[in-house]
């Protein structure tokens, strides 16, 4: 877990060579750091970041660098992608894009006195499926035989 003001020292004594950017986990501008060391320009931006390091709140620091938000100021963090909302759900009259998206669930196959398959308060149609049976059986993937008895199946079972 990486310290703020491990940081913040880091980038006042080395940062031009771009040390608090390789302990910030950020080596590819540490890197850059290193390529410009001999210009004043990263000992120029380490001092200012130096600074932008110290002032930075223990909270903001933690989640930026270490990915964890600080429950407590005993410095105790757990890993989050993102903080516990606490805000209310949108309400109906929100864009479409900012309200919650709801789950759709068919509706419940029930069966009636006859013992026919319904689906909602509509019987069930098996028309689809003798269609899709016939369809198997003319391009070759059913038999005569498997298509026979499929065929009575679906009809004692939906008639």
């Amino acid at each position: 877990m990486r310290d703020k003001n491990i940081a913040a020292l880091m980038a006042f004594f080395v940062g031009g060579l771009g040390a608090h950017r390789f302990y910030l986990g950020q080596p590819g501008l540490g890197m850059l750091y290193l390529v410009f060391c001999w210009t004043p320009i990263p000992w120029v931006l380490g001092l200012l970041e130096f600074t932008w390091l110290a002032l930075m709140d223990p909270h903001v620091f933690q989640q930026r660098f270490n990915g964890m938000y600080l429950l407590s100021q005993g410095g105790v963090g757990y890993p989050m992608l993102q903080p516990p909302s606490t805000a209310p759900l949108a309400s109906p009259n929100a864009p479409r894009a900012l309200r919650p998206v709801q789950s759709w669930e068919p509706p419940p196959v029930t069966t009636s006195r006859a013992s026919r398959p319904q689906v909602g308060s509509e019987p069930f149609d098996p028309t689809p499926l003798l269609r899709d049976l016939d369809r198997r059986r003319e391009l070759g993937e059913v038999d005569d035989n498997m298509y026979q008895q499929e065929k009575r199946r679906i009809l004692d079972t939906y008639s």
